[in-house]
Parts: C-alpha cells; structure tokens; sequence
C-alpha cells in the first residue's frame, strides 16, 4: 500500500516539475541524414546545425539532436562531393493542449518548461541531402546591402 502511494506521488510529482511534452516526448529526438547521389557514403561526414547547438554525424545513420523552433540546417561533405539541406520543424499542438488540460499553463508552469526545452516542436525524422561534385557547387553569394553614392 505504501509503494502504490509513494508511486502515486512521484508520478504526480513528475507532472508538477515538467511539461507533458518534455516528459513524454523529450527534448531530443532522433534524425537521420540521408544522401542520395554519394559516391562515398562511407566516408561522407554532416553537420547538423540549428540554434540549440551543433552535430557533427555520419551521414546515413541516426543521431540525436536537441530540438528547436527554428530551421535546421545539414551540410554533408567527403573527398570530392559536398551537399546542403534543410527541415522546417513542425508545432506539436497536441502537447500544449494537455498542457493546457493538466493545469492550465498556470499551477506547474508547464507551458513554460515545455517550451524552453522546445518539447513543443518536432523535426522530420530524415533529412534528404543531395550530393554534388565539389566542382559543380556554387557557392552561395549573399547580399552586401545597397551601395549608397557619396
């Protein structure tokens, strides 16, 4: 009987210091950054990179990232081949509802904890990298700002 109440409580107490989200989905997830045109998988390293850090992984395996808000970027290289790519997160509404439901938002700060640990959002589980010739890659140019006359 003590067990069960004691397990009552944690469980209980596990709600009322974290978000639904970031106790049932986390703050990390799994991705995969698959290449297509790669001559050398093998050897084909990616870097993952959004505004809560940076990943250095084999292309073609699952690695594990923190979630974030914002646009998630991928660029692949080996000896001769180099490739960009890029997923957009997705808000996972159905977390805030519970949130919402559990307590308002208001007694645990659920919402807030949720969302510092973007627990909210969701990346798509692969990102699709094609690979080119090294070079056949233009570099991207970006604009300086207008030129004012003196």
């Amino acid at each position: 009987m003590i067990k069960r109440i004691f397990t009552v409580c944690a469980f209980a107490g596990a709600f009322t210091l974290a978000g639904c989200a970031t106790i049932f989905d986390g703050a990390n997830q799994d991705i995969i950054v698959s290449t297509l045109n790669d001559n050398s998988p093998e050897q084909t390293r990616c870097n993952i990179k959004n505004e809560e850090g940076e990943w250095r992984v084999i292309a073609n395996t699952t690695s594990v990232i923190h979630k974030d808000g914002n646009q998630l970027q991928v660029e692949c290289e080996n000896e001769s081949q180099k490739g960009t790519g890029s997923a957009s997160p997705s808000f996972q509404a159905q977390w805030l509802l519970l949130d919402l439901v559990w307590d308002g938002c208001i007694l645990t700060a659920s919402c807030i904890i949720d969302g510092v640990n973007n627990a909210f959002y969701k990346y798509p589980s692969s990102v699709m990298v094609n690979m080119a010739e090294k070079s056949e890659v233009v570099p991207e140019v970006k604009p300086q700002g207008e030129l004012k006359e003196k």
